[in-house]
């Protein structure tokens, strides 16, 4: 399963997800933080429209295991 990190820099970046999330420019650094820290399940799960690379039931495994991808 791929990183987050590997995965915001598929989107574009910190910002291109925070603008695609609306939650620009405040929110560039908190996506910037996902990189090392991962993505919460419930902002992937809230955003899946976003973040739809992983399918449903590799995020569920995921989320069991750490709480976080």
């Amino acid at each position: 399963m791929k990183k987050a990190e590997a995965l915001i820099n598929e989107l574009g970046g910190p910002t291109r997800v925070a603008k695609k999330m609306g939650i620009y420019p405040a929110g560039v650094a908190r996506v910037y933080n996902w990189k090392k820290r991962g993505i919460p399940a419930h902002v992937y799960l809230q955003y899946s429209h976003i973040f739809k690379t992983y399918p449903a039931y590799e995020v569920c495994r995921e989320v069991s295991k750490e709480g976080t991808l």
